[in-house]
């Protein structure tokens, strides 16, 4: 729009009053040659406008998905980080106390942390469309008589 303006605008008054639009001897004889000229120029900048519009928002773009990465990570971080403290150190505790002969000091620390990894992994499953501890199928490998930890028997037998 702006550079048919421009075309017109030069053009008609480069023929009406050359002197008005242009200052130099080329443009005051070919007026239309001129306002081409300066039609393309405008063209060209807002083509280039345009690029420069586009590839913003190509780097806006990637700065989100860098964003959401970096929030990924940090969330996939802390994760690992209460799985090792609530999880693994758990265990630890109830491999030591089977050494030293403490079944109940075992039992304990094996529901407490059983307990912990029944709300990391509720809350994973919660962070990925509200998903549920509770299968539809019963887990392959599972241990006959075994239950679901909600009270609920596991059927099935290991290598099923």
């Amino acid at each position: 729009m702006a550079s048919s303006y421009v075309l017109l605008h030069h053009g008609i008054l480069g023929v009406l009053r050359p002197e008005d639009v242009y200052n130099h001897p080329s443009a005051i004889e070919h007026p239309w040659r001129w306002a081409a000229l300066h039609a393309v120029a405008i063209l060209a900048a807002s083509v280039a406008a345009l690029c420069a519009w586009r590839l913003n928002e190509q780097a806006a773009e990637a700065r989100e998905q860098d964003a959401r990465r970096e929030d990924a990570e940090r969330r996939n971080r802390r994760q690992a980080l209460e799985i090792n403290d609530d999880i693994v150190q758990g265990l630890v505790v109830a491999k030591l106390a089977l050494e030293l002969d403490d079944p109940e000091r075992a039992t304990a620390a094996l529901e407490r942390t059983l307990d912990s990894a029944r709300d990391i992994v509720a809350e994973l499953l919660a962070q990925h469309a509200g998903g549920s501890l509770v299968r539809g199928a019963s887990p392959t490998g599972s241990a006959p008589g075994a239950t679901t930890g909600q009270g609920r028997a596991v059927t099935g037998t290991a290598g099923a």
